[in-house]
């Protein structure tokens, strides 16, 4: 078969693919290990749920820091994911201009070490987990939500 595709459509369709591919392998790091570990995005279970995780952006943490390289995405366990999708309903079905927002969620063991450093020898370090002993956080089975409007 013989194919003549023009030399500047070739061009183009190169461009177009290695922009994908780069879009793909440029996925965020900490991201990477939540899919690895098999955690899910909450908005894959339930996109009505707000997410603005306060430990992606410094200007709202304690911690002044972005220890999740910017990560809009609230990964956790499945089982927890469906738990929280119910309270949603349930909320939305008693106060239906209200929203779970979820604030913090799974964490790496990494980012709970440079928390706990950071916390280390100052009042607020027992409200940081050990993370040699780890924390919920760890395994995508707890999450740090609030009640907003929308």
């Amino acid at each position: 078969m013989d194919m003549n595709i023009p030399k500047p459509y070739i061009l183009y369709l190169s461009i177009v693919i290695l922009f994908l591919a780069g879009s793909i392998c440029h996925a965020n790091e900490v991201e990477k290990k939540f899919i690895e570990a098999g955690l899910v995005d909450i908005h894959t279970i339930d996109e009505s749920i707000k997410v603005d995780l306060v430990n992606s952006d410094p200007e709202k943490n304690y911690f002044r820091e972005n220890f999740y390289d910017g990560l809009k995405k609230a990964y956790l366990r499945r089982e927890v994911a469906q738990k929280l999708s119910l309270a949603q309903k349930y909320l939305k079905s008693t106060f239906p201009d209200h929203s779970i927002l979820i604030i913090d969620a799974a964490r790496p063991r990494s980012v709970s070490k440079l928390m706990y450093e950071k916390m280390k020898g100052t009042k607020f370090e027992k409200f940081v987990a050990n993370p040699n002993r780890g924390s919920m956080h760890n395994y995508g089975i707890a999450v740090d939500v609030t009640i907003v409007d929308g």
